[in-house]
């Protein structure tokens, strides 16, 4: 629907200076009723408590994930690319994402070599030094490899994911782009 209200209002900007100079006496397009958007659906946000239960729940390698999206509000293919290098003294720069048919590709709404910067909670840096000590980094210094690639596949992710809230007891139906928002709820 929302595509539909783009089309018509473009066609309206479109034939206003047409109007305005008198070649058209009126906009075909200005009585167009469109659609109503759908009502947004209220957002899940898990407590801390569930967002732990979650993460306990998960394979070890990827318990880190799960935290990143929810201390920092990352976007799953942004958690899936993170490299060391994205950990700054008092903040996280995020500059990539990983997509399984694009591989690595600059974030969503940016162009390449644009970044975003998210503050970095000392018990997210913690989490983030202790899953280093423990799994160390690929080669070239990314945090999350796959269970058969180098990184960690989205929908592989999405799957553990659901399997963890199901393990964590939690009735709550939950996806992993519910984590973002519990670090501005």
């Amino acid at each position: 629907m929302s595509v539909t209200r783009g089309v018509v209002s473009v066609l309206r900007r479109l034939f206003e200076p047409a109007v305005l100079k008198r070649l058209i006496a009126e906009t075909p397009f200005q009585d167009i009723a469109t659609p109503k958007p759908p009502p947004r659906k209220e957002l899940n946000v898990p407590t801390w408590t569930q967002v732990k239960a979650i993460a306990d729940a998960m394979p070890e390698r990827w318990r880190a994930i799960v935290w990143l999206m929810a201390g920092a509000g990352l976007r799953i293919d942004e958690s899936l690319a993170f490299h060391k290098t994205c950990i700054r003294p008092d903040r996280l720069r995020i500059h990539q994402q990983y997509d399984r048919r694009d591989g690595l590709t600059p974030l969503k709404h940016r162009e390449e070599g644009e970044s975003r910067y998210m503050p970095l909670p000392a018990y997210l840096r913690d989490i983030l030094t202790d899953h280093m000590a423990t799994h160390g980094t690929h080669s070239d210094g990314y945090l999350f490899a796959g269970e058969k690639s180098t990184f960690v596949v989205d929908d592989t992710f999405r799957n553990r994911f659901t399997d963890a809230v199901k393990k964590a007891g939690i009735k709550t139906r939950f996806t992993p782009h519910d984590l973002r928002h519990i670090v501005f709820a």
